[in-house]
C-alpha cells in the first residue's frame, strides 16, 4: 500500500471516530464570528462565506487550509487592508460556509474559489494560501493563470506527503478532545474544566508534541490567545448539528491532498510565487518548501526560524511585511 493511500486511510479513520459519540448534537448551531461581518454569496448553488474590506487596487485573497477559517488570517487582514483590497472566504464545508454532501476535494475547493472570483467580478488577485489553502491556490493558478497575479503559499501541501508524526497528532488530538468532552459533559458551564484538560494536553512534554505539531510556541502571543479561541469554538460546534457535515468536508478534503498532488505541475505556475515556512513545522515537511521552490520557475522562499505551521498566526508582523514587500 502506497504512503498517499495510507494517509487518506488514516485521515478517514481518525476523523470518522471523532464523529462518533454519545452527543446528541443538539445544541443550536451559531455562524462563527469574524473581525469583520460575514456575507455570503451562491457559488453553484453553494452559500460561500466571505469577509471584505480595504479599498486598494489589488486585491489579495486568503484561502485557509485544512480544517480552518476566515479566522486563520485574524492577524493579518487589517495590515493588508491598510494597503489592498481584502478578501478572506470559507471554502465549502467549513467556517461559515454552506456543508452539502459533496465529493470533496483540493481540486473541487479550486474551482469553487475560481467560481467564486468569477460572481465576486474579481479579475485578478493576489492568491494567499496557507498548507491545503496554498495546494488549492496553485491549482487556481495552474488553471486559470490570467486571473491570479502572485502567488503566496503558507506552509503549502501538495508536494510531499505529511511527515509520519503529522497523523499521529491528528489522531491523539481528536481522541483526546473526544475523551475530555465525555469526561466533562456538554454544557456551557463544564468548558472550563474542558479547557483546562485539553491545554494540559497541548503542553505535555512542551515543544516536543503539541508546539512541535503546528505552532513552536503554544504560549507566545498572539498564538495563545488564538489556540484559546479555536479550542472555544471547537467545545460548542462539536455538538452542534452542522459537525457531522464539516467532518464529511474534513476527511474528504484530506483523503485528497496526496492524490491530487501537483509536484510535476509547479513548472507550469506562470506567476511568481513567495513560498513562507516556519523551521518548526511539524505538520508539512520542509522538503515540501524546497520542492515548491524549486519546482515553480520563478519564486523565493522566506523561512521563519523559531516558528510552526501557523506563520500567518506565529508571527504576523514578520509574515505581514515580508508578504507585501512581495506583492509590492
Amino acid at each position: 500500500m502506497g504512503k498517499a493511500l495510507k494517509v487518506a486511510i488514516v485521515c478517514l479513520f481518525v476523523l470518522g471516530t471523532a464523529c462518533s459519540g454519545p452527543f446528541n448534537r443538539k445544541a443550536p448551531y451559531t455562524p462563527r464570528e469574524y473581525k469583520y461581518p460575514s456575507q455570503y454569496v451562491d457559488v453553484n448553488g453553494l452559500k460561500m462565506c466571505y469577509i471584505e474590506t480595504g479599498k486598494g487596487e489589488k486585491t489579495i485573497l486568503f484561502i485557509h487550509g485544512l480544517g480552518g477559517s476566515i479566522s486563520n488570517w485574524e492577524y493579518n487582514i487589517d495590515a493588508f487592508a491598510a494597503k489592498y483590497h481584502v478578501i478572506a472566504i470559507d471554502l465549502p464545508g467549513h467556517g461559515n460556509s454552506d456543508k452539502p454532501e459533496l465529493p470533496y476535494s483540493v481540486k473541487l475547493d479550486a474551482d469553487y474559489v475560481y467560481r467564486f472570483m468569477k460572481e465576486k467580478n474579481i479579475e485578478k488577485a493576489v492568491l494567499v494560501g496557507h498548507s491545503m489553502g496554498g495546494q488549492i491556490a496553485t491549482l487556481v493558478s495552474l488553471a486559470h493563470p490570467e486571473m491570479v497575479e502572485k502567488l503566496v503559499l503558507a506552509a503549502p501541501s501538495g508536494a510531499d506527503v505529511y511527515l509520519p508524526s503529522t497523523m499521529k497528532w491528528f489522531g491523539e488530538r481528536q481522541y483526546i478532545r473526544r475523551a475530555a468532552m465525555v469526561a466533562v459533559g456538554v454544557s456551557p458551564a463544564s468548558y472550563p474544566r474542558f479547557e483546562m484538560m485539553m491545554w494540559r494536553y497541548l503542553e505535555r512534554d512542551g515543544k516536543h508534541n503539541y508546539a512541535t505539531a503546528l505552532v513552536y510556541d503554544a504560549h507566545s502571543h498572539p498564538t495563545e490567545e488564538f489556540l484559546k479561541a479555536e479550542l472555544k469554538y471547537d467545545y460548542d460546534f462539536i455538538v452542534s448539528p452542522e459537525f457531522p457535515k464539516f467532518a464529511e468536508a474534513y476527511t474528504k478534503s484530506a483523503a485528497s491532498i496526496p492524490v491530487d498532488f501537483i509536484r510535476d505541475e509547479l513548472q507550469n505556475v506562470k506567476v511568481p510565487a513567495l513560498i513562507v515556512w516556519g523551521r518548526s513545522d511539524g505538520i508539512v515537511p520542509f522538503e515540501n518548501a524546497v520542492l515548491f521552490n524549486d519546482g515553480i520557475p520563478v519564486s523565493m522562499m522566506a523561512l521563519f526560524p523559531d516558528c510552526g505551521h501557523l506563520s500567518m498566526v506565529e508571527q504576523p508582523d514578520r509574515f505581514n511585511r515580508v508578504v507585501m514587500e512581495f506583492v509590492d
